[in-house]
């Protein structure tokens, strides 16, 4: 009966020392990447400019502003700062008017998160419309998304991410890729095959190799 009691205590000490392991585990992990919940603004249109950008993250502890990195193309510089759960970017550059540009947020060199804002100028007021405000080309709006297409046919695929590569551009019609898995050879012609598979064609990019 005695040895029975203590085989009996001995599985309770057992099993409450597993759920203290697990529960301390729990508790103490820190996930080793941060994860953003939101943007503000969101991706999408733009109307006149943008002062900073909001990443809202589940939370930012024991993380620094010097572990993020963001990379705008076209090419924008910014200022980073934690507040609280946020991110706060602050360009140090002009936006463009009717320009499409795509950011890439990364941390300690790893793609985090991607998006794109698209400006468009404020409304006209009325006195501006009298003094002969914004007459130029009315064809601007058009040859600009003509020449978009034309540099970046991609654009709405971009960034592309799969189990064996990233995909994304550095520059007109040139496409950085970065293996995942396989050879750099294999994951090239991976990418060639979605572009014929798409309709654009094998050979109508450059393709650049990140690091």
């Amino acid at each position: 009966m005695k040895q029975f009691l203590n085989r009996y205590w001995f599985l309770i000490l057992l099993a409450f020392g597993a759920t203290f392991l697990v529960l301390v585990k729990k508790f103490f992990q820190i996930n080793p990447f941060p994860v953003v919940v939101s943007l503000n603004p969101s991706s999408g249109e733009i109307e006149g400019s943008l002062e900073v950008v909001e990443i809202n993250f589940q939370e930012l502890v024991n993380f620094s502003p010097k572990d993020f990195s963001l990379v705008a193309l076209p090419s924008l510089q910014f200022n980073l700062e934690i507040k609280e759960n946020k991110l706060l970017a602050t360009p140090r550059d002009k936006f463009l008017f009717e320009e499409k540009y795509i950011f890439e947020l990364r941390y300690k060199n790893q793609p985090l998160y991607s998006w794109s804002y698209f400006f468009v100028p404020p409304p006209v007021s009325e006195l501006e419309k009298e003094q002969g405000y914004g007459q130029g080309s009315p064809k601007a709006v058009e040859e600009i998304k003509k020449q978009t297409k034309e540099e970046y046919p991609l654009i709405k695929y971009m960034p592309r991410e799969t189990d064996n590569y990233y995909l994304n551009y550095t520059k007109p019609l040139t496409l950085g890729i970065r293996a995942k898995k396989g050879t750099k050879e294999e994951v090239r012609r991976e990418a060639q095959l979605w572009l014929e598979e798409i309709g654009i064609g094998a050979d109508s990019h450059e393709f650049v190799w990140l690091e």
